[in-house]
């Protein structure tokens, strides 16, 4: 992508990639500002691309095909996977894959992971090497500026926001209170209201108020609340939560305040079971487009990389769970620390060269992401 636009592009095409297969008439609509390499593999589709890029290019990898690709264009390029920095790395990929798909040093089992040094080294020695040039042009037309992130919002059905959220508000709480609203309520009300109205957040309060109605109303269970948000009269008022802010003292300032411009972040718990009916439901009235899981990332933290790599290893689960004794369940500190600091746990790998080995491949990708799945 050479800038924002052709970012934006890409990311369409990708979208697009994730559910079905790119048309042509697509690329050909989203091309702007786009860069595109073809593997020399797929040569054939050369011609047709460079109709519909301003910037395309034929990629190889070896000596033959960097020559061949010229007979084709003078837009070449040196393109070529890196898979590790230096050649003594190699060997630790292996396990990484092993991780993944389940395998132990006892399948009978080849990865593909030579990068062909020599190969890359006579290419990269060529006097005239348009392909390398080429790399750096690049880099260069690339210049990408994020812009100051927007707030994107499904939009809520009603005709003002503000004056909706402040007619549910006051509704709510004289319901809350038996019909009678103390001055400190009135007053913590009209300045959470204010609040809310000035950062543009009414729309936000009034989806999140929609589908806790809906969980109520379909007698699915909705947390009370917890985190910043408890701090909310609003939320309270609401329904939202089921705490009063006001009883138990809590800051309204802590989830929302003009000089913290950030998304307020309503933690909302319903049963796991039930939960999905929810998602449904704010996928129908908002879009399936405009509804998402955040992503979350497991890594190969301190334990679990002991335990993957013993696994691989075939080490049997009384000594890896023998040193597994020595690391807390939630620590910052890696491997190394453990080791050098602590003599026990120091002494039990030293006397064992299989332990040993598994932590000098655990030291080496510690902390590497294990795998993705979706927030809670």
């Amino acid at each position: 992508a050479k800038n924002y636009n052709g970012y934006q592009n890409l990311m369409k095409l990708s979208t697009i990639q994730s559910e079905r297969e790119v048309l042509e008439e697509e690329l050909e609509k989203y091309h702007e500002n786009v860069i595109c390499i073809i593997s020399y593999n797929d040569k054939e589709q050369y011609e047709n691309i460079n109709k519909r890029y301003q910037d395309a290019y034929l990629g190889y990898q070896t000596k033959l095909e960097e020559e061949e690709a010229k007979k084709i264009t003078k837009n070449i390029i040196f393109y070529k996977e890196a898979r590790y920095l230096t050649k003594n790395e190699s060997k630790y990929l292996s396990y990484l894959y092993r991780i993944r798909d389940g395998k132990t040093i006892s399948d009978d089992i080849n990865y593909e992971i030579e990068n062909k040094e020599l190969e890359i080294g006579n290419i990269l020695d060529y006097s005239d090497n348009q392909g390398l040039i080429h790399s750096i042009e690049i880099a260069e037309k690339c210049q990408i500026e994020f812009p100051k992130k927007e707030i994107l919002l499904p939009e809520y059905e009603c005709e003002d926001a503000s004056s909706y959220l402040f007619e549910l508000s006051k509704k709510g709480l004289s319901k809350r209170l038996g019909g009678k609203i103390p001055d400190n309520y009135k007053e913590r009300l009209s300045y959470e209201l204010n609040v809310i109205h000035n950062m543009g957040f009414s729309n936000y309060f009034l989806v999140v108020y929609d589908y806790v109605r809906f969980a109520k109303k379909n007698h699915i269970l909705v947390g009370p609340g917890r985190g910043s948000g408890a701090g909310s009269l609003v939320a309270y008022a609401l329904g939202i939560i089921d705490i009063d802010p006001i009883q138990y003292d809590l800051i309204f300032e802590r989830f929302l305040n003009p000089e913290r411009q950030t998304m307020p972040d309503i933690d909302t718990d319903f049963p796991d079971d039930r939960r999905e009916e929810v998602i449904e439901y704010v996928q129908e009235k908002y879009g399936k487009k405009k509804t998402a899981g955040i992503v979350t990332f497991g890594t190969l933290a301190t334990k679990q990389v002991i335990r993957d790599v013993s696994r691989t290893l075939n080490i049997p689960n009384y000594k890896v769970d023998s040193l597994c004794k020595f690391i807390p369940a939630f620590t910052k500190e890696k491997l190394e620390d453990f080791y050098q600091k602590n003599e026990s746990f120091k002494a039990r790998i030293d006397s064992d060269s299989t332990l040993k080995e598994m932590i000098q491949i655990a030291k080496k990708i510690e902390g590497f992401p294990r795998h993705t799945s979706s927030h809670a």
